[in-house]
């Protein structure tokens, strides 16, 4: 508990307080709560951990009475059981102020990260228990797996927010830690003791918090509810179990009920990205699916729109509106959608698995406002795991489908092994509590189940509006079971190897010539990507360097070109604009490039009509589009359908791609990632920050002011 609480608190505060910036969901946390933001005008692009809350006049309990009084007439009509411990949190600021004589009406968010963290470590003691062997090698084995998984900084960097996915995260961890940390110990004891009748109550306590930390949570807190009160009838004393089962049914009560008190506006925004943000989002029946809702076909010029497009705002508020589209769609009508359309389901969810690459949002800056960071600027500190399982790809379709296909075997098998030792597969409850693994099996049938849900429940209920956002518990779920995996690696790696001693020679011969032939398949298949090699030719000189460029398209006359490597590094304009057709950069790639060339070289270069993109700031300068264009990290997602966004066009001999050609030019010609490039498409809700590829090939955005590589483009005739 000490190690889990040290590293967490570590690693949110040292060398500099991280954590996550506001998208607009902390004001229906902190408004109820009293709290609000020091600066009126503060960035929602940065981390913020200092808030004002109010303090009332009189003694000591009268100001604590007023810390936990909620303000029922705010304009969210939100409740949540995170409530609970943003009060707590409050109290713990009151006191901090009162000790250390500071203004007590400052509050840090730190201290509720800190009662999130408490919550965490009692889980990670509980993990480590759970599994502990009599080999102490086996111990610290195990005891990494969970550290470097779990105590990720993309994982707890949410208890340093107002996102209700920290507190998620740390009552989730604790519901699964508990519920381990009892089935496997069904076989030393055949009662629960007054620990673990404890602990099976804390367990239905914090099943109810995590279903009530966010709605969508709701069925899987349930299926665990379920669990629990199996186990109560199974292994307590008459009285106790009866306790316990009245506690199991009151938390799935008041999780149902809970769901019931979700406010009406929060249930249209999400119906309504529901069908408008994720079943139209680049629909091609758009006519069909109205249809099916009844819809009237009038709407279509809404698809692939949020609830919170300013320019529609007022049109979806109407009571018009709401008799035409609101009350034709409801949760179950999506569900019913999906069923009848399984390409479609099949799309959202391989979409879904894309979207789970990243565990923290990568819309989201993780550092305070100062001259050393940037704005959305990402904090990769202490995130050893998440490097990892982006590396390996876990999340990519075919993975995810072996791990499934794992778990549904070793589910199906152990079940049949454990009731074909039985006569006329008798069912047999002592035998099968303490002398089979099937509570194990229970365990992991439910996590499978879990993790099914969470995959889907996200773009059901709320569509791709913050998708990867709400992947955070798919992500979490998915994340436990690789490390029960690794974990029953280590525990049972004796036995695999006096298995593969047991192999004969014959056997090992076999198995080598198999990984040779495997080799060679892929070598074959890497040497023949690699045949099919980009295009080059030189043309012009820059610096006194030949330009070495790629042909990434051509006509019959023509040829479209990129240059190989960077021509230079620097910003996109120097003022700090996104707006391309003032910026430094095109000025630059223009005039001094464009100058470089020779005149012979000049002539078969050709002006190019260019799109250019504007964000929701710069919509009086549109020529034509009607919505903003949204950020997507995915390279081979972005929507085609350039019309429909926000844009002017210019003429330029030298310009830049933008991210509609980035797949089609770039990826589909295999040519390597150009790491840094920066594209002409801005970013969607201001008019500072541009688009550009990190790394690893995704579409990440940055002010326009930051250094970039330069990859520039021109279009050329044909000699």
């Amino acid at each position: 508990v000490f190690f889990a609480f040290i590293a967490c608190f570590f690693i949110l505060n040292i060398p500099e307080p991280t954590g996550l910036s506001d998208n607009g969901d902390f004001c229906r946390v902190i408004e109820p709560n009293n709290i609000s933001f020091i600066d009126k005008t503060y960035s929602n692009l940065f981390f913020q951990n200092e808030y004002v809350m109010d303090i009332s006049e009189g003694g000591f309990f009268d100001i604590i009475k007023t810390l936990l009084n909620e303000n029922t007439n705010n304009n969210y009509d939100y409740t949540s059981s995170q409530f609970l411990f943003v009060k707590l949190s409050k109290v713990l600021n009151y006191i901090f102020n009162m000790i250390l004589e500071k203004p007590l009406e400052t509050y840090y968010i730190e201290f509720l990260a800190m009662i999130y963290i408490l919550i965490f470590s009692f889980a990670f003691l509980l993990f480590i228990k759970a599994f502990k062997t009599e080999c102490k090698l086996k111990n610290l084995f195990i005891f990494i797996i969970f550290a470097f998984i779990f105590i990720d900084l993309s994982y707890i960097i949410y208890f340093n927010s107002f996102f209700g996915e920290g507190l998620q995260y740390c009552s989730f961890m604790l519901i699964v830690a508990i519920l381990s940390y009892i089935l496997q110990d069904f076989r030393k004891q055949k009662q629960l003791n007054n620990f673990k009748n404890f602990l099976l109550i804390l367990f239905f306590i914090f099943a109810y918090i995590f279903s009530a930390s966010k709605a969508a949570n709701m069925p899987i807190s349930i299926i665990f509810c379920i669990i629990g009160i199996i186990i109560a009838l199974l292994n307590t004393k008459k009285f106790t179990k009866y306790l316990l089962v009245v506690i199991g049914i009151l938390s799935i009560s008041m999780s149902c009920y809970h769901l019931t008190q979700t406010p009406k506006w929060m249930n249209d925004v999400t119906n309504y990205h529901s069908v408008f943000f994720g079943i139209l989002k680049n629909s091609n029946n758009i006519y069909s699916d109205l249809d099916f809702f009844n819809i009237s076909k009038d709407y279509a010029y809404l698809a692939n729109t949020t609830a919170y497009i300013g320019e529609y705002q007022d049109d979806i508020y109407t009571d018009k509106f709401y008799e035409e589209v609101y009350n034709n769609i409801s949760k179950g009508k999506i569900l019913s959608y999906y069923l009848l359309h399984p390409d479609r389901f099949i799309e959202k969810t391989i979409l879904s698995l894309e979207y789970a690459h990243f565990i923290k949002p990568i819309y989201l800056g993780n550092y305070l406002n100062n001259d050393d960071h940037y704005k959305l600027e990402q904090n990769d500190n202490f995130s050893i795991w998440t490097k990892i399982r982006q590396s390996i790809d876990v999340t990519q379709p075919i993975f995810f489908l072996i791990i499934c296909i794992l778990l549904v075997t070793y589910i199906i098998g152990s079940i049949i092994k454990c009731f074909s030792k039985r006569k006329n597969f008798s069912i047999d409850i002592e035998y099968i509590l303490h002398h089979s693994n099937l509570p194990t099996v229970a365990l992991i049938t439910t996590l499978t189940i879990c993790l099914i849900l969470s995959l889907v429940i996200p773009f059901m209920g709320n569509g791709e509006a913050d998708l990867q956002k709400h992947m955070f518990l798919f992500n979490n779920i998915y994340d436990i079971i690789l490390a029960f995996i690794l974990v029953s690696f280590v525990t049972n790696i004796d036995k695999f190897i006096k298995f593969t001693k047991k192999i004969t020679l014959f056997k090992q011969f076999a198995y080598l010539k198999i990984g040779i032939i495997l080799l060679a398949v892929i070598s074959i298949s890497l040497i023949t990507s690699s045949s099919d090699k980009i295009k080059e030719l030189t043309f012009g000189k820059y610096n006194n360097k030949d330009i070495v460029w790629e042909i990434i398209d051509e006509t019959d006359d023509t040829y479209l070109l990129i240059t190989k490597e960077p021509i230079i590094q620097t910003s996109f304009d120097t003022e700090n604009s996104n707006y391309w057709i003032d910026s430094s950069l095109r000025s630059f790639l223009n005039n001094d490039l464009y100058s470089s060339f020779s005149e012979n070289e000049k002539k078969r270069i050709l002006l190019t009509n260019t799109t250019i993109l504007l964000p929701e700031t710069n919509v009086n300068l549109k020529e034509s589009g009607t919505i903003p264009y949204y950020l997507n990290a995915f390279v081979q997602y972005q929507d085609m359908q350039i019309q429909n966004y926000y844009q002017t066009s210019c003429n330029d001999y030298i310009f830049l791609l933008n991210v509609f050609d980035y797949e089609k030019y770039i990826v589909n010609n295999s040519i390597s990632t150009k790491n840094g490039m920066v594209f002409l498409t801005p970013y969607s809700n201001n008019s500072t920050m541009v688009r550009y590829i990190n790394n690893d090939g995704y579409i990440f955005i940055k002010d326009a002011c930051c250094i970039y590589s330069i990859y520039p483009c021109i279009t050329i005739k044909k000699l």
